[in-house]
């Protein structure tokens, strides 16, 4: 599975050594906000296309970086 953009910049900072022991509740609140992101995109690009008509099935890719340029995404 790859890994999210946070769990990526929690691994570089701890091969770096910039973690500190009370700094894990901000990685646990970055992970919450882009879960919470992910989530926002899914529904607000799920109601796009139903709004839309659009049929996903061949051309969802081409689709979903249509919504993200709409949506300065």
């Amino acid at each position: 599975m790859k890994k999210t953009a946070v769990e990526w910049l929690v691994e570089q900072l701890k091969i770096n050594n910039y973690i500190s022991k009370n700094s894990h509740w901000l990685i646990d609140d970055a992970k919450e906000l882009e879960i919470q992101q992910k989530d926002q995109l899914a529904i607000g690009f799920s109601g796009w296309c139903l709004e839309e008509n659009h049929n996903i099935v061949d051309d969802g890719e081409k689709l979903l970086q249509i919504y993200k340029a709409e949506n300065g995404l």
